[in-house]
């Protein structure tokens, strides 16, 4: 597996130096190849890394607050869907976030068609209605709730194209 730099993270992904270094030092994310001891010690990342970065980057682009944004990705590891981006390219895998008032309630990802995994409590979503329903559930739980899609697929997928 690839090693990569913050250097090459910043050419990769858009991400400066300073604003990683920043996430990692607020626990937004954690470099899963290699955590850096100082001047000389660099962190590591790998592909897997990259993709939360971008993840972590386009909830803020968004227009999420990056507290909140932190909470989201604490709640998700993109690693877990290596096998499924692999095999599956192209098809979507949705994360579903449910806010209420800007905090963080939970979240779960959604495979169209296919079982949903919970973050954050129980799912059972299997198809769109199944997923329209769930959502719609949500947003009469937390009245003042905002629920927000965001396809990983398209967002991993964005990212193998860079490093290649």
């Amino acid at each position: 597996m690839a090693e990569y730099k913050a250097g090459d993270v910043e050419r990769i992904l858009g991400v400066k130096r300073l604003r990683l270094h920043t996430w990692i030092e607020r626990g937004f994310f954690h470099p899963g190849q290699k955590v850096g001891g100082g001047a000389g010690n660099p962190n590591l990342y790998d592909e897997f890394d990259l993709w939360n970065i971008a993840l972590l980057k386009y909830l803020i682009d968004a227009g999420m607050a990056r507290a909140l944004a932190g909470e989201v990705m604490g709640s998700i590891s993109l690693k877990g869907y290596a096998d499924y981006f692999q095999k599956v390219k192209g098809y979507p895998l949705w994360l579903v976030v449910v806010t209420d008032r800007g905090r963080f309630v939970r979240s779960w990802t959604h495979i169209p068609g296919g079982a949903s995994s919970a973050t954050m409590g129980p799912v059972g979503s299997k198809t769109p209605d199944k997923l329209e329903a769930q959502i719609n559930q949500e947003l009469a739980k937390n009245k003042n709730g905002q629920v927000m899609l965001f396809d990983l697929g398209r967002i991993v997928s964005s990212v193998n194209k860079k490093m290649t």
